[in-house]
């Protein structure tokens, strides 16, 4: 079967996303197309395709005097996406909590038994993405998830960040035990506290990391 270009854009992007991800392209790292063009085997134009995709999530923006580059978190950055996600996740929390059927949290639950001795980062923010993103396509609205998607991809390195220490590591997943359980009681309300609740947790664990490199 044929790649089309614009389907090995997307892998592209898709490769160096995971690189930015896991740090082996760490923040302020120039994204040099000559290597990478190299690297996966690729013209430059699937590859200015991609980094152009990764631009519009955040993760990549063009410096002056380097080119692209990999982003570095910002809090005002910070700040603004997860304003948007907040209002995005409890609008579909909302709905999940008045749809959800047992067979949906028995589902959840067994993301939830994944979590159990997972230490690697990368792992872990794989398994936070899908549980959250099951839980809101119970609401059963396509595009509301999509719109999630996009969101949750520009604040994954936030994630990344939360989630290097293992203290954060529990209190997340205990914040995951709390929005499930308010899912199976089917109270919209309790849902959408404890989504709040969870992302503004996240938003003044990171503003700390974010402070602390600015010093």
């Amino acid at each position: 079967m044929q790649v089309n270009r614009s389907t090995l854009a997307h892998a592209v992007a898709e490769a160096i996303r995971q690189m930015i991800l896991n740090g082996e392209l760490p923040v302020g790292s120039p994204l040099r197309q000559e290597d990478l063009a190299g690297q996966f085997g690729v013209s430059r134009t699937p590859l200015r395709e991609a980094i152009a995709a990764l631009s519009t999530e955040g993760l990549v923006v063009t410096d002056s005097h380097r080119g692209a580059v990999v982003a570095k978190p910002s809090l005002d950055e910070l700040r603004q996406t997860y304003e948007i996600r907040e209002v995005l996740e409890v609008l579909a929390g909302r709905r999940a909590a008045e749809l959800c059927t047992p067979e949906d949290i028995a589902s959840l639950n067994r993301v939830l038994a994944m979590f159990t001795g997972v230490t690697d980062t990368a792992d872990w923010a794989e398994l936070n993405t899908r549980f959250h993103m099951e839980m809101y396509a119970i609401s059963g609205r396509r595009q509301l998830c999509q719109l999630i998607s996009t969101v949750r991809n520009r604040t994954e390195l936030f994630v990344r960040m939360l989630v290097s220490s293992p203290d954060r590591l529990e209190q997340a997943h205990q914040d995951h035990v709390r929005m499930l359980a308010a899912l199976e009681a089917r109270d919209p309300d309790a849902t959408e506290q404890e989504i709040r609740t969870h992302l503004s947790t996240t938003v003044a664990s990171v503003t700390d990391d974010i402070e602390m490199s600015l010093r």
